[in-house]
Protein backbone atom coordinates (compact mmCIF):
# COMPACT_ATOMS: atom_id res chain seq x y z
CA UNK A 1 0.00 0.00 0.00
CA UNK A 2 3.00 2.28 -1.17
CA UNK A 3 0.39 0.58 0.68
CA UNK A 4 -0.27 1.58 2.32
CA UNK A 5 2.05 1.52 2.49
CA UNK A 6 -0.11 -0.98 0.84
CA UNK A 7 -2.01 -1.53 -2.36
CA UNK A 8 -5.52 -3.07 -1.93
CA UNK A 9 -5.79 -5.17 -5.09
CA UNK A 10 -9.12 -6.83 -4.34
CA UNK A 11 -11.22 -4.52 -6.52
CA UNK A 12 -8.88 -4.89 -9.49
CA UNK A 13 -9.04 -8.63 -10.12
CA UNK A 14 -10.47 -9.89 -13.42
CA UNK A 15 -11.37 -13.35 -14.60
CA UNK A 16 -9.90 -13.40 -18.09
CA UNK A 17 -7.12 -11.84 -20.11
CA UNK A 18 -8.14 -8.91 -22.32
CA UNK A 19 -5.15 -7.81 -24.43
CA UNK A 20 -4.25 -4.13 -24.53
CA UNK A 21 -3.11 -4.51 -28.13
CA UNK A 22 -3.60 -7.42 -30.49
CA UNK A 23 -0.26 -9.12 -31.24
CA UNK A 24 0.27 -9.95 -34.90
CA UNK A 25 1.54 -13.45 -34.12
CA UNK A 26 -1.14 -15.92 -33.07
CA UNK A 27 1.39 -17.92 -31.08
CA UNK A 28 2.24 -14.84 -29.03
CA UNK A 29 -1.46 -14.21 -28.45
CA UNK A 30 -1.94 -17.74 -27.13
CA UNK A 31 1.16 -17.51 -24.94
CA UNK A 32 0.07 -14.19 -23.46
CA UNK A 33 -3.45 -15.44 -22.87
CA UNK A 34 -2.10 -18.51 -21.10
CA UNK A 35 0.17 -16.34 -18.96
CA UNK A 36 -2.55 -13.93 -17.88
CA UNK A 37 -5.10 -16.64 -17.23
CA UNK A 38 -2.55 -18.36 -15.02
CA UNK A 39 -1.91 -15.15 -13.17
CA UNK A 40 -5.58 -14.47 -12.55
CA UNK A 41 -6.34 -17.87 -11.06
CA UNK A 42 -5.14 -16.45 -7.77
CA UNK A 43 -7.99 -16.00 -5.31
CA UNK A 44 -9.23 -12.43 -5.06
CA UNK A 45 -9.36 -12.55 -1.28
CA UNK A 46 -5.85 -13.93 -1.04
CA UNK A 47 -4.55 -11.17 -3.27
CA UNK A 48 -6.27 -8.53 -1.19
CA UNK A 49 -4.97 -9.97 2.03
CA UNK A 50 -1.43 -10.12 0.71
CA UNK A 51 -1.71 -6.47 -0.23
CA UNK A 52 -2.84 -5.57 3.25
CA UNK A 53 -0.43 -7.74 5.19
CA UNK A 54 2.06 -6.06 7.48
CA UNK A 55 4.32 -9.07 7.52
CA UNK A 56 6.98 -7.42 9.63
CA UNK A 57 4.80 -7.78 12.71
CA UNK A 58 3.22 -11.13 11.88
CA UNK A 59 4.40 -14.15 13.81
CA UNK A 60 1.59 -16.65 13.42
CA UNK A 61 -1.83 -17.14 14.92
CA UNK A 62 -3.04 -14.56 17.42
CA UNK A 63 -5.70 -15.21 20.04
CA UNK A 64 -7.29 -11.98 21.19
CA UNK A 65 -8.32 -11.59 24.80
CA UNK A 66 -11.90 -10.63 25.57
CA UNK A 67 -11.10 -9.08 28.93
CA UNK A 68 -11.18 -5.35 29.55
CA UNK A 69 -8.18 -3.22 28.77
CA UNK A 70 -5.65 -2.33 31.40
CA UNK A 71 -6.01 1.24 32.75
CA UNK A 72 -5.63 3.82 30.01
CA UNK A 73 -3.94 6.54 32.00
CA UNK A 74 -0.29 7.51 32.27
CA UNK A 75 2.44 5.13 31.17
CA UNK A 76 -0.02 2.33 30.44
CA UNK A 77 -1.39 4.26 27.46
CA UNK A 78 1.46 4.26 24.98
CA UNK A 79 3.92 6.71 26.58
CA UNK A 80 4.53 8.97 29.56
CA UNK A 81 5.38 11.99 27.41
CA UNK A 82 2.88 14.69 26.58
CA UNK A 83 0.37 13.56 23.98
CA UNK A 84 -2.81 14.71 22.30
CA UNK A 85 -5.31 13.14 19.93
CA UNK A 86 -8.47 14.23 18.21
CA UNK A 87 -9.56 16.13 15.14
CA UNK A 88 -8.69 19.17 13.10
CA UNK A 89 -11.55 20.50 11.00
CA UNK A 90 -10.83 21.40 7.38
CA UNK A 91 -12.67 24.73 6.96
CA UNK A 92 -12.87 24.55 3.16
CA UNK A 93 -14.75 21.23 3.36
CA UNK A 94 -18.41 20.71 4.20
CA UNK A 95 -17.59 18.49 7.17
CA UNK A 96 -14.01 17.28 6.67
CA UNK A 97 -12.14 16.26 9.81
CA UNK A 98 -8.65 14.76 10.05
CA UNK A 99 -7.79 12.55 13.01
CA UNK A 100 -4.33 12.74 14.54
CA UNK A 101 -2.34 11.30 17.43
CA UNK A 102 0.55 13.47 18.59
CA UNK A 103 3.42 12.76 20.97
CA UNK A 104 5.96 15.18 22.35
CA UNK A 105 9.65 14.36 22.16
CA UNK A 106 11.08 12.20 24.92
CA UNK A 107 14.16 14.44 24.95
CA UNK A 108 13.53 18.18 24.50
CA UNK A 109 10.01 19.01 23.26
CA UNK A 110 10.63 22.75 23.32
CA UNK A 111 13.54 22.57 20.90
CA UNK A 112 13.29 19.28 19.03
CA UNK A 113 11.77 19.46 15.52
CA UNK A 114 8.21 18.60 14.55
CA UNK A 115 7.68 15.61 12.25
CA UNK A 116 4.48 14.90 10.34
CA UNK A 117 4.13 11.20 9.43
CA UNK A 118 1.98 10.01 6.53
CA UNK A 119 1.25 6.38 5.72
CA UNK A 120 0.49 5.55 2.09
CA UNK A 121 -2.24 3.46 0.53
CA UNK A 122 -3.89 5.64 -0.58
CA UNK A 123 -6.22 5.09 2.33
CA UNK A 124 -3.73 3.61 4.78
CA UNK A 125 -4.09 4.69 8.40
CA UNK A 126 -1.03 6.26 10.01
CA UNK A 127 -2.13 4.70 13.30
CA UNK A 128 -0.79 1.41 11.93
CA UNK A 129 2.66 2.93 11.53
CA UNK A 130 2.46 4.46 14.99
CA UNK A 131 1.69 1.10 16.58
CA UNK A 132 3.84 -1.22 14.44
CA UNK A 133 6.73 0.88 13.12
CA UNK A 134 8.01 4.15 14.56
CA UNK A 135 5.64 5.25 17.31
CA UNK A 136 6.34 5.34 21.06
CA UNK A 137 4.52 2.06 21.64
CA UNK A 138 3.30 -1.14 20.08
CA UNK A 139 0.28 -3.24 21.00
CA UNK A 140 0.50 -6.38 23.09
CA UNK A 141 -0.07 -9.70 21.32
CA UNK A 142 -3.51 -10.05 22.89
CA UNK A 143 -4.54 -6.52 21.88
CA UNK A 144 -5.27 -5.33 25.41
CA UNK A 145 -2.49 -2.85 26.19
CA UNK A 146 0.53 -1.01 24.82
CA UNK A 147 4.22 -1.81 25.10
CA UNK A 148 6.94 0.90 25.01
CA UNK A 149 9.03 1.14 21.84
CA UNK A 150 12.66 2.02 22.63
CA UNK A 151 13.27 2.99 19.00
CA UNK A 152 10.44 5.48 18.64
CA UNK A 153 10.98 8.46 16.37
CA UNK A 154 9.77 10.52 19.32
CA UNK A 155 13.10 9.88 21.05
CA UNK A 156 14.35 13.15 19.56
CA UNK A 157 11.33 14.65 17.79
CA UNK A 158 7.75 15.74 18.32
CA UNK A 159 5.70 13.59 15.95
CA UNK A 160 2.17 13.82 14.51
CA UNK A 161 0.61 10.73 12.96
CA UNK A 162 -2.42 11.74 10.88
CA UNK A 163 -5.12 9.76 9.07
CA UNK A 164 -5.63 11.21 5.60
CA UNK A 165 -7.23 11.62 3.06
CA UNK A 166 -10.82 11.88 4.30
CA UNK A 167 -12.26 8.42 4.95
CA UNK A 168 -8.95 6.96 6.10
CA UNK A 169 -8.70 5.43 9.57
CA UNK A 170 -10.61 7.61 12.04
CA UNK A 171 -10.89 10.62 9.69
CA UNK A 172 -14.26 11.42 8.16
CA UNK A 173 -16.23 13.88 6.07
CA UNK A 174 -19.46 14.49 4.22
CA UNK A 175 -20.20 12.67 0.96
CA UNK A 176 -18.88 15.51 -1.18
CA UNK A 177 -15.69 15.91 0.88
CA UNK A 178 -13.78 12.95 -0.54
CA UNK A 179 -10.62 13.60 -2.51
CA UNK A 180 -9.31 12.26 -5.82
CA UNK A 181 -5.89 13.78 -6.46
CA UNK A 182 -2.79 15.31 -4.91
CA UNK A 183 -4.04 18.87 -5.33
CA UNK A 184 -6.78 17.98 -2.87
CA UNK A 185 -4.31 16.22 -0.58
CA UNK A 186 -1.92 19.18 -0.52
CA UNK A 187 -4.64 21.74 0.12
CA UNK A 188 -6.12 19.62 2.92
CA UNK A 189 -2.81 18.97 4.66
CA UNK A 190 -1.89 22.65 4.55
CA UNK A 191 -5.23 23.45 6.18
CA UNK A 192 -4.66 20.68 8.72
CA UNK A 193 -1.23 22.02 9.66
CA UNK A 194 -2.56 25.54 10.10
CA UNK A 195 -5.41 24.27 12.26
CA UNK A 196 -3.07 22.02 14.23
CA UNK A 197 -0.73 24.92 14.96
CA UNK A 198 -3.70 26.90 16.26
CA UNK A 199 -4.60 24.01 18.55
CA UNK A 200 -0.99 23.53 19.70
CA UNK A 201 0.52 27.04 19.68
CA UNK A 202 3.69 26.10 21.58
CA UNK A 203 4.76 24.04 18.55
CA UNK A 204 3.65 26.59 15.95
CA UNK A 205 7.17 27.87 15.32
CA UNK A 206 8.97 24.53 15.29
CA UNK A 207 10.86 23.40 12.23
CA UNK A 208 8.69 20.96 10.27
CA UNK A 209 9.82 17.75 8.58
CA UNK A 210 7.37 15.65 6.56
CA UNK A 211 8.03 11.90 6.46
CA UNK A 212 6.16 8.87 5.21
CA UNK A 213 6.27 5.72 3.15
CA UNK A 214 4.85 4.05 0.06
CA UNK A 215 2.09 6.19 -1.51
CA UNK A 216 3.42 9.06 0.58
CA UNK A 217 5.85 9.28 -2.34
CA UNK A 218 2.89 10.98 -4.02
CA UNK A 219 1.59 12.83 -0.97
CA UNK A 220 4.80 14.36 0.33
CA UNK A 221 6.10 16.07 -2.83
CA UNK A 222 2.66 17.58 -3.46
CA UNK A 223 2.24 18.80 0.13
CA UNK A 224 5.77 20.17 0.39
CA UNK A 225 5.52 21.94 -2.96
CA UNK A 226 2.19 23.48 -1.94
CA UNK A 227 3.67 24.74 1.34
CA UNK A 228 6.58 26.33 -0.52
CA UNK A 229 4.39 27.79 -3.27
CA UNK A 230 1.99 29.44 -0.81
CA UNK A 231 4.61 30.65 1.68
CA UNK A 232 3.95 34.29 0.79
CA UNK A 233 0.16 34.06 0.63
CA UNK A 234 -1.63 36.45 2.93
CA UNK A 235 -3.88 33.83 4.53
CA UNK A 236 -3.55 34.99 8.12
CA UNK A 237 -1.15 32.21 9.11
CA UNK A 238 2.56 32.40 9.70
CA UNK A 239 4.41 30.53 6.92
CA UNK A 240 5.38 26.97 7.76
CA UNK A 241 9.14 26.50 8.13
CA UNK A 242 9.62 23.38 6.01
CA UNK A 243 13.01 21.96 6.97
CA UNK A 244 13.10 18.64 5.14
CA UNK A 245 11.19 15.68 3.70
CA UNK A 246 11.87 11.94 3.98
CA UNK A 247 10.23 9.28 1.80
CA UNK A 248 10.64 5.58 2.54
CA UNK A 249 10.06 2.95 -0.17
CA UNK A 250 7.92 5.53 -1.89
CA UNK A 251 5.98 5.58 -5.12
CA UNK A 252 7.08 8.86 -6.70
CA UNK A 253 7.73 8.24 -10.41
CA UNK A 254 5.70 5.22 -11.54
CA UNK A 255 6.96 5.36 -15.14
CA UNK A 256 10.53 4.84 -13.94
CA UNK A 257 9.81 2.61 -10.96
CA UNK A 258 7.55 0.24 -12.89
CA UNK A 259 10.35 -0.44 -15.34
CA UNK A 260 12.42 -1.81 -12.45
CA UNK A 261 9.77 -4.18 -11.09
CA UNK A 262 11.20 -7.09 -13.02
CA UNK A 263 14.78 -6.41 -11.95
CA UNK A 264 14.27 -7.57 -8.39
CA UNK A 265 12.69 -10.87 -9.40
CA UNK A 266 15.91 -12.16 -10.93
CA UNK A 267 18.61 -9.98 -9.37
CA UNK A 268 18.35 -9.19 -5.67
CA UNK A 269 20.61 -9.16 -2.64
CA UNK A 270 19.04 -12.34 -1.27
CA UNK A 271 19.99 -14.65 -4.14
CA UNK A 272 16.37 -15.47 -4.94
CA UNK A 273 15.34 -16.20 -8.51
CA UNK A 274 11.61 -15.72 -8.12
CA UNK A 275 10.47 -16.67 -11.64
CA UNK A 276 11.72 -19.14 -14.20
CA UNK A 277 13.05 -17.71 -17.44
CA UNK A 278 9.85 -18.39 -19.40
CA UNK A 279 7.59 -16.67 -16.89
CA UNK A 280 10.09 -13.87 -16.46
CA UNK A 281 10.09 -13.11 -20.19
CA UNK A 282 6.28 -12.90 -20.19
CA UNK A 283 6.33 -10.75 -17.07
CA UNK A 284 8.74 -8.26 -18.64
CA UNK A 285 6.42 -7.87 -21.62
CA UNK A 286 3.50 -7.24 -19.27
CA UNK A 287 5.48 -4.64 -17.33
CA UNK A 288 6.48 -2.83 -20.53
CA UNK A 289 2.85 -2.47 -21.58
CA UNK A 290 1.92 -0.97 -18.23
CA UNK A 291 4.92 1.38 -18.38
CA UNK A 292 3.71 2.55 -21.80
CA UNK A 293 0.26 3.21 -20.35
CA UNK A 294 1.77 5.15 -17.46
CA UNK A 295 3.71 7.30 -19.92
CA UNK A 296 0.47 7.95 -21.81
CA UNK A 297 -1.25 8.86 -18.55
CA UNK A 298 1.35 11.51 -17.75
CA UNK A 299 1.76 12.82 -21.29
CA UNK A 300 -1.95 13.31 -21.93
CA UNK A 301 -3.13 13.89 -18.34
CA UNK A 302 -6.15 11.81 -19.27
CA UNK A 303 -7.98 10.38 -16.26
CA UNK A 304 -9.25 7.39 -18.24
CA UNK A 305 -5.74 6.50 -19.41
CA UNK A 306 -4.42 6.97 -15.88
CA UNK A 307 -7.12 4.74 -14.43
CA UNK A 308 -6.44 2.05 -17.02
CA UNK A 309 -2.72 2.20 -16.26
CA UNK A 310 -3.45 1.67 -12.57
CA UNK A 311 -5.85 -1.20 -13.20
CA UNK A 312 -3.34 -2.95 -15.45
CA UNK A 313 -0.64 -2.37 -12.89
CA UNK A 314 -2.64 -4.22 -10.26
CA UNK A 315 -3.63 -7.15 -12.46
CA UNK A 316 -0.64 -7.52 -14.76
CA UNK A 317 2.30 -6.42 -12.63
CA UNK A 318 1.37 -6.91 -8.97
CA UNK A 319 -0.70 -10.10 -9.13
CA UNK A 320 2.05 -12.24 -10.70
CA UNK A 321 4.39 -11.49 -7.83
CA UNK A 322 1.99 -13.38 -5.57
CA UNK A 323 0.45 -15.93 -7.92
CA UNK A 324 3.60 -16.91 -9.83
CA UNK A 325 6.58 -15.74 -7.78
CA UNK A 326 4.64 -16.75 -4.65
CA UNK A 327 6.26 -14.21 -2.32
CA UNK A 328 5.15 -11.33 -0.16
CA UNK A 329 5.43 -8.28 -2.44
CA UNK A 330 6.48 -6.15 0.53
CA UNK A 331 9.32 -8.46 1.54
CA UNK A 332 10.72 -10.96 -0.94
CA UNK A 333 12.23 -12.94 1.94
CA UNK A 334 8.74 -14.00 3.03
CA UNK A 335 5.95 -16.15 1.62
CA UNK A 336 2.71 -14.69 0.34
CA UNK A 337 -0.55 -14.65 2.26
CA UNK A 338 -1.86 -17.99 0.94
CA UNK A 339 1.23 -19.80 2.24
CA UNK A 340 1.03 -17.99 5.56
CA UNK A 341 -2.62 -18.91 5.95
CA UNK A 342 -1.79 -22.58 5.45
CA UNK A 343 0.84 -22.29 8.17
CA UNK A 344 -1.71 -20.74 10.53
CA UNK A 345 -4.74 -22.98 10.06
CA UNK A 346 -3.61 -25.78 7.74
CA UNK A 347 -6.00 -24.94 4.90
CA UNK A 348 -6.12 -23.24 1.54
CA UNK A 349 -9.75 -22.25 2.06
CA UNK A 350 -10.78 -18.78 0.83
CA UNK A 351 -10.06 -16.00 3.27
CA UNK A 352 -13.06 -14.36 4.88
CA UNK A 353 -13.57 -10.58 4.55
CA UNK A 354 -12.81 -10.21 8.27
CA UNK A 355 -9.54 -12.05 7.89
CA UNK A 356 -8.62 -9.96 4.87
CA UNK A 357 -9.23 -6.81 6.91
CA UNK A 358 -7.43 -7.97 10.03
CA UNK A 359 -4.61 -10.25 8.89
CA UNK A 360 -2.05 -7.45 9.01
CA UNK A 361 -2.27 -7.11 12.78
CA UNK A 362 -5.29 -8.54 14.59
CA UNK A 363 -3.96 -7.08 17.84
CA UNK A 364 -3.84 -3.51 16.49
CA UNK A 365 -7.26 -3.96 14.91
CA UNK A 366 -8.73 -5.12 18.21
CA UNK A 367 -7.00 -2.36 20.17
CA UNK A 368 -8.15 0.52 17.96
CA UNK A 369 -11.69 -0.85 17.77
CA UNK A 370 -11.99 -1.10 21.53
CA UNK A 371 -14.52 1.51 22.70
CA UNK A 372 -12.38 2.45 25.70
CA UNK A 373 -9.42 3.19 23.45
CA UNK A 374 -11.56 5.20 21.06
CA UNK A 375 -12.94 7.20 23.97
CA UNK A 376 -9.42 7.87 25.24
CA UNK A 377 -8.34 9.01 21.76
CA UNK A 378 -11.35 11.34 21.41
CA UNK A 379 -12.65 9.50 18.36
CA UNK A 380 -15.97 10.82 17.06
CA UNK A 381 -17.74 7.48 17.33
CA UNK A 382 -20.99 9.04 16.20
CA UNK A 383 -19.36 9.61 12.79
CA UNK A 384 -16.74 6.86 12.63
CA UNK A 385 -17.94 3.28 12.86
CA UNK A 386 -14.83 1.22 13.39
CA UNK A 387 -11.19 1.42 12.34
CA UNK A 388 -9.51 -0.41 9.47
CA UNK A 389 -5.90 -0.37 8.35
CA UNK A 390 -6.87 0.43 4.76
CA UNK A 391 -9.93 2.19 3.31
CA UNK A 392 -10.58 0.65 -0.08
CA UNK A 393 -13.09 3.31 -1.09
CA UNK A 394 -10.34 5.91 -0.64
CA UNK A 395 -8.02 3.83 -2.81
CA UNK A 396 -10.64 3.66 -5.55
CA UNK A 397 -11.04 7.43 -5.47
CA UNK A 398 -7.34 7.78 -6.37
CA UNK A 399 -7.28 5.36 -9.29
CA UNK A 400 -6.64 8.22 -11.70
CA UNK A 401 -3.87 9.62 -9.51
CA UNK A 402 -1.88 6.45 -8.94
CA UNK A 403 0.19 6.37 -12.15
CA UNK A 404 1.11 10.06 -12.18
CA UNK A 405 4.65 11.24 -11.52
CA UNK A 406 5.75 13.62 -8.76
CA UNK A 407 9.52 13.60 -9.08
CA UNK A 408 9.43 17.03 -10.73
CA UNK A 409 8.08 18.42 -7.47
CA UNK A 410 10.95 16.77 -5.59
CA UNK A 411 13.38 18.59 -7.90
CA UNK A 412 11.65 21.88 -7.12
CA UNK A 413 11.83 21.16 -3.39
CA UNK A 414 15.57 20.54 -3.66
CA UNK A 415 16.07 23.71 -5.67
CA UNK A 416 14.23 25.57 -2.90
CA UNK A 417 17.10 24.45 -0.64
CA UNK A 418 15.01 21.95 1.33
CA UNK A 419 16.82 18.70 2.27
CA UNK A 420 15.36 15.48 0.86
CA UNK A 421 15.99 11.93 2.10
CA UNK A 422 14.92 8.99 -0.05
CA UNK A 423 15.39 5.64 1.67
CA UNK A 424 14.40 2.10 0.76
CA UNK A 425 14.57 -1.36 2.29
CA UNK A 426 16.24 -3.63 -0.24
CA UNK A 427 13.87 -6.60 0.22
CA UNK A 428 10.80 -4.69 -0.96
CA UNK A 429 9.40 -5.50 -4.40
CA UNK A 430 6.50 -3.08 -4.93
CA UNK A 431 8.47 0.12 -4.37
CA UNK A 432 11.91 -1.41 -4.61
CA UNK A 433 15.21 0.32 -4.01
CA UNK A 434 16.37 -0.02 -7.62
CA UNK A 435 13.37 1.89 -8.95
CA UNK A 436 13.70 4.53 -6.26
CA UNK A 437 17.40 4.93 -6.99
CA UNK A 438 16.68 5.22 -10.72
CA UNK A 439 14.24 8.12 -10.42
CA UNK A 440 16.46 9.79 -7.81
CA UNK A 441 19.49 9.80 -10.13
CA UNK A 442 17.26 10.96 -12.99
CA UNK A 443 16.03 14.07 -11.18
CA UNK A 444 16.56 17.30 -13.11
CA UNK A 445 17.77 19.69 -10.43
CA UNK A 446 20.70 21.98 -9.82
CA UNK A 447 22.67 19.35 -7.89
CA UNK A 448 22.14 16.45 -10.30
CA UNK A 449 25.71 16.28 -11.56
CA UNK A 450 27.21 16.38 -8.08
CA UNK A 451 24.78 13.80 -6.69
CA UNK A 452 25.22 11.34 -9.53
CA UNK A 453 29.00 11.63 -9.26
CA UNK A 454 28.99 11.07 -5.49
CA UNK A 455 30.36 7.76 -4.27
CA UNK A 456 28.36 5.47 -2.02
CA UNK A 457 29.44 4.98 1.57
CA UNK A 458 28.37 2.62 4.31
CA UNK A 459 25.57 3.58 6.65
CA UNK A 460 27.12 2.41 9.90
CA UNK A 461 25.03 1.83 13.02
CA UNK A 462 26.66 0.40 16.15
CA UNK A 463 29.78 -0.39 14.17
CA UNK A 464 27.96 -2.46 11.55
CA UNK A 465 27.20 -1.56 7.93
CA UNK A 466 23.40 -1.38 7.84
CA UNK A 467 23.10 -0.03 4.30
CA UNK A 468 24.64 2.35 1.80
CA UNK A 469 24.33 6.09 1.36
CA UNK A 470 24.81 8.41 -1.60
CA UNK A 471 24.59 12.13 -0.90
CA UNK A 472 25.38 15.54 -2.36
CA UNK A 473 24.06 19.01 -1.67
CA UNK A 474 20.52 18.62 -0.27
CA UNK A 475 19.75 15.11 -1.59
CA UNK A 476 20.47 11.82 0.18
CA UNK A 477 19.60 8.29 -0.95
CA UNK A 478 19.88 5.38 1.49
CA UNK A 479 19.54 1.69 0.75
CA UNK A 480 18.76 -0.25 3.93
CA UNK A 481 19.85 -3.87 4.22
CA UNK A 482 17.57 -6.62 5.50
CA UNK A 483 14.43 -4.51 5.38
CA UNK A 484 11.27 -4.71 3.35
CA UNK A 485 8.63 -2.09 2.56
CA UNK A 486 8.38 -0.86 6.17
CA UNK A 487 11.95 -0.06 7.19
CA UNK A 488 11.15 1.16 10.75
CA UNK A 489 9.41 -2.17 11.44
CA UNK A 490 12.20 -4.36 10.06
CA UNK A 491 15.19 -2.31 11.19
CA UNK A 492 13.95 -0.05 14.02
CA UNK A 493 17.36 0.91 15.42
CA UNK A 494 18.76 1.67 11.97
CA UNK A 495 15.68 3.67 10.98
CA UNK A 496 15.85 5.73 14.17
CA UNK A 497 19.55 6.48 13.75
CA UNK A 498 18.98 7.40 10.11
CA UNK A 499 16.13 9.81 10.82
CA UNK A 500 17.91 11.36 13.82
CA UNK A 501 20.94 12.17 11.69
CA UNK A 502 18.71 13.63 8.99
CA UNK A 503 16.72 15.78 11.43
CA UNK A 504 19.95 17.08 12.95
CA UNK A 505 21.38 17.97 9.55
CA UNK A 506 24.21 15.46 9.94
CA UNK A 507 25.58 13.20 7.17
CA UNK A 508 24.10 9.71 7.20
CA UNK A 509 27.50 8.21 6.42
Amino acid sequence: MAVVGHFPFVTMAREEYIPLTKPENAGIRRAEAKWYNRVNKVAVAAVAASALLLTAGFSGSVTLATTALTPLDGASFCDITGQASGYINLPHKKDGNYFYWFFESRADPANDPLVLWLTGGPGGSSMMALLTENGPCSVSADGTHTVPNPHSWTNNANVIWVDQPIGTGFSYGAKGDYDHNEFDVAQNMHAFLNGWRDAHPKFANHKLFIAGESYAGHYIPAIAAHILDTANDNDGYKPIELSGVAIGNGLTNPTVQLAHHADMLQDNAYGKKLMNDHDFAAYKLAVKKVVDLAHKCNAENDNLACTEATARWMTDVSHPIMSVANVDPYDLRKDNIAVLKKEVDGTHAPLSPDMVANFGSPAVHAFLNNKLVQEKLNVHTDRVHGWNEIAQHVFRNFMGDFSKTFDGMVANILDANVPVLIYAGDADLVCNWKGNYAWTTGLEWSGKKAFNAAKTADLVVDGVAAGTVQSADKLTFARIYNAGHMVPADQPKVALEMINRFLAGKPLA
